[in-house]
Parts: C-alpha cells; structure tokens; sequence
C-alpha cells in the first residue's frame, strides 16, 4: 500500500467516526502523516479536508507540532515524554555503558568510536540536544535524568558483578597459602583462613550480612615480591568494585563516594599516625559513617560498604604505631610464587568458594591470631622504658622509694636518650609521658612493675622488687 493509499484509508476511516459522533483528536488525525517534500501534494489535500470549516479536526499549530514531533522521531528513533527519555534515547543512540566504580563510555557519533566521558558531559549532550530540537525541558531536569541513570547504571553492574560470583566453586586456598607466603611462623591453613576472612566479609556486606569481626589483611614483604600483584589478581573478580586510596582519604570526611565500594586497597602503606590509626580502626568496624559533602556544613550518614586490603613492605607494628594494640590488622608474609602460579588460577572460583552464608572462616584461629597481633604489637617508648627498668639507671632511685612522676620522666628521657643518641623521633611532653604510663599501669594490672599511690602532696609511684632505677649519667 503506497502513502496515498494509507492516507485515503486513513480518511475514510476519520469519516466513519465523525459519522458516529465519535469525532477524534488532532493527534489522531494527523498520526500517519509523514512530513518530508515527497508528501506535500497528498498531504495538503487531507489537510484542507481535516481543517475544513464545520468539520476542524485540526488547526494549524496542530499541524506544527505534529512536524515538530516528526522531526524529533527521525532525529532520536522515538519522541521523548520528558527528561528521562531523552537521556534514555542518548544512552541508547551512543551505547554509553557504566562501570560500578563510575567509568562511562560512550560512541562519538561524530568520530564513530567509542570514548570515555564524564556523566556531567552527557548531561550537557542533552541539554544540546534538547536544545537544537526545541524539547520544553529545563536543565534542571536532564541533569536530574542524566544523574538518575548513571546511578541506576552502576547499580545495575553491582547486582551483575554479584551475580556472577552467585554459583557455588571449589578453590584450593591452602595451595595458594603454600605457594605465595612464608607458613614458617604461621601454619597454611591459617594464611588460607585469613585470605578467605577477606572474601567472606567482602561478600558478606556485598549481600546485606553482618560482619560480626573486622579484620584488614596486610601482605608484608621487601619491595618486588609482587603483593600487589597479587592483591590486583585476588581482587580481579571484583575490579569494579575496588578503589586504591591512602590513610589520607580514609580520614577524610568529605570523602563520601569512596564508601560505596566494596574493596579499597592501599597499596605501600606509608606511616600513620595516631589518629589516623583511630580513624582507620573505626571505618574498619562501622557499619555508617558520618560525612560532610562537599560545600556544605551539615553531616549526613553514609552506608559504609568496603572491606580494607593493603600491602607494605615494612611489619604492620611500624605502619599500624598504637600502643593499644592492631587486633583489626594483620600481616601475612608474602613471597614471590612460582613463575606463571597466579596466571593459571581461576580467581572467579575463589570468590565462589565463600558464601555470606558461611561460618566466619577465621572463627577456630581467634586465639591463634590474637597471640600473633600481641606479638607484633606496637610498643611505645613509655613501654620500652618500663620493660628496661634499672638498666639503664645508676642506682639513685630506689625500689620502694616514693617517686613523683617527675622523678619518673626524667629516668625515661635518659633511657631515651640512650636509646637514641638525642634524636628521639617519638618526644612526648610530661603530660603525654603521665598518660601513657597510667594506660601502661592499668593494663598490667598486678604484673607492673611500678605501683600508683597517694600522699599528702599527690601521686607517687613505686618501683617493685630488689633492684633499683639508677639516673644515666
């Protein structure tokens, strides 16, 4: 059937209608027009009919809009409702696709080839195109659409990535403990214990379970080995959903996006200090966390999604410097596996070997593992100096004496001072000094060495035992 058929169809049909006083709208009245040159000579015709006095089924902005709307339907393939069409009819055009960690890429109609590009260029597309097309639709809008639609993108590869990790597997994890770490101070079923801790909590809050004990594997070992390598092959599975970051960015509460991944790897961990080691021990175990967007004063509440994965090459107890303790870190000694050993696994089965569902695989080794995080705790000066007593003294201080707790401070700057020739990188003032001690006294409990009294004029304290605390000269 030619054009001229369908249109004189398309009357008759209009007529009977009308006939039946069933008179139809001007959208259906000029639906089947097309509205290139080619058509002119039928089209007017049909037109004078359709506006034709008594009858006026259409009137000319009719006529204009349904040209307009033509025009965008041979432009985006279909005629966008509102916003969220057009960015939907753009996506589709370009074949933008969305990583979950926020790569967008999309076709360069112009150039043919496929680019990366940020969403806020994608919005502005839209506005252009909107624009050039006469499309009624505020900025606001397509920025609201365009941002709408990459968050819906990136959920969507997050609940693809899960999926694909969904089957069940067999992986041989023990092997892999056996082949890349040292299992002379630790046994393989431990090293596999601790790998497959870090998966089940990944997946753990991948899925919505409770992780009832935190625990941040750090691989150690001299630069070259290829921990982080290995990590980068661990986590492979998962690439989208990691994030490489430093202490720096954890502590930083502005930072509000990096929350939602699942794994953030810091690779050569360099020094923390003391409050970022707080900082760090608390996003480790939260399950929110407070943020402050940027440009604004208020704080709000962000899900905090990721499990921590790092790797140095100096021990956990110099990176990790709390005097408390590190029981949410623990080291695994990496060692250069045998050429090609990491290319042959199949590291999508080792995500598929751990469930949420599981027991915690680390549970039977809980005692295990705090004796190795006491073991390679950090220790404080303050507690340096309370192990040495008398070593490094000349016998003016007494056991049994009444001591101030300057007469203490002063024996621990010269123990120091012996320790490190007067270039102590850890100075604490007389106040820090005195808490430090306290904490060191509370938590020894009965097994200290010195005793915390009361006189007339204070605190004093007093050395334990036969020997006595002697000044260095």
């Amino acid at each position: 059937m030619n054009y001229v058929e369908v249109i004189d169809k398309h009357k008759q049909a209009l007529e009977k209608r009308i006939d039946a006083d069933d008179k139809p709208s001007a959208h259906e009245v000029l639906l089947p027009l097309q509205w290139g040159e080619e058509y002119e000579t039928t089209n007017k015709p049909f037109l004078r009919w359709a506006k034709a006095k008594g009858r006026e089924l259409i009137r000319d902005r009719d006529v204009a809009k349904a040209q307009h709307r033509a025009g965008v339907i041979e432009s985006l393939g279909r005629y966008p409702d509102n916003a969220v069409g057009l960015v939907e009819l753009l996506v589709h055009l370009r074949q933008a696709r969305v990583t979950y960690n926020g790569l967008l890429t999309a076709i360069d109609l112009d150039a043919g080839a496929r680019t990366s590009m940020l969403i806020t260029s994608l919005a502005r597309d839209a506005r252009i195109t909107a624009d050039s097309l006469r499309l009624d639709l505020s900025r606001d809008a397509i920025n609201d659409a365009a941002d709408k639609w990459f968050e819906q993108a990136k959920n969507a590869r997050f609940s693809a990535i899960r999926q694909s990790i969904a089957p069940l597997a067999d992986f041989d994890w023990i092997d892999v403990a056996r082949n890349c770490f040292h299992t002379a101070d630790m046994s393989p079923e431990l090293v596999a214990a601790v790998l497959k801790k870090f998966v089940h909590q990944v997946v753990s809050k991948m899925n919505g379970a409770k992780v009832g004990w935190h625990l941040m594997p750090i691989l150690v070992g001299p630069q070259g080995e290829g921990k982080s390598y290995f990590i980068d092959q661990l986590i492979s599975p998962l690439r989208e959903l990691t994030r490489q970051t430093d202490f720096k960015a954890l502590t930083d509460d502005r930072n509000i996006e990096l929350w939602s991944s699942s794994i953030l790897f810091l690779d050569e961990m360099s020094y923390a200090s003391r409050s970022d080691v707080e900082a760090v021990k608390h996003v480790i175990t939260a399950d929110t966390l407070d943020r402050r967007p940027m440009r604004t004063n208020g704080a709000q509440q962000v899900r905090q999604c990721a499990t921590l994965i790092g790797a140095s090459n100096k021990e956990v107890e110099e990176n990790i410097r709390d005097e408390t303790g590190a029981r949410r870190f623990f080291g695994l000694r990496f060692k250069r596996p045998p050429e090609g050993y990491l290319q042959k696994l199949d590291w999508s089965a080792a995500w598929q070997s751990v469930k949420h569902t599981d027991a915690d695989p680390l549970e039977e080794y809980r005692s295990e593992v705090a004796q190795i995080q006491a073991a390679s705790r950090y220790r404080s000066p303050v507690e340096d100096w309370i192990d040495n007593l008398g070593e490094y003294s000349a016998g003016t201080i007494q056991a049994g004496e009444k001591l101030r707790i300057k007469d203490l401070y002063d024996d621990y700057l010269s123990h120091r001072r012996a320790v490190t020739g007067d270039r102590d990188p850890v100075s604490k003032t007389l106040d820090q000094f005195s808490i430090e001690l306290g904490r060191l006294l509370r938590n020894a409990g009965e097994d200290a060495k010195l005793t915390k009294e009361k006189d007339r004029k204070g605190a004093v304290y007093v050395l334990r035992g036969p020997s006595a605390l002697r000044a260095v000269k």
